[in-house]
């Protein structure tokens, strides 16, 4: 860093010098007026995109949760299913005959 400062110190400030005055011209305050309000329209796009990601993904893991409940349920409620119920009956009777 001490390198890049003691090569470019003396140039500094005319670089500084040179960009005010860019700055100051009329052409670069009539590219910033138009400009400017892109740039703002921009972030506001992009704070809105932000918004609609973090919703979605507020959302789809809304989704996951309730999915891992109704998972839950099911598998809780499968021994009770009049299915197994009848199949279990049907081992019952089946492994009672030995």
């Amino acid at each position: 860093m001490n390198a890049l400062q003691r090569d470019l110190g003396p140039e500094y400030a005319g670089i500084e010098a040179i960009l005010q005055f860019a700055e100051s011209s009329q052409a670069f305050k009539d590219a910033a007026a138009q400009i400017d309000p892109l740039l703002a329209a921009i972030a506001e796009l992009d704070a809105a995109e932000e918004t609609r990601r973090q919703e979605d993904a507020r959302i789809k893991a809304e989704l996951n949760e309730a999915r891992a409940a109704a998972k839950k349920t099911a598998v809780a409620e499968v021994e009770n299913h009049p299915a197994v119920v009848a199949v279990k009956q049907k081992l019952q009777a089946f492994l009672a005959k030995f």
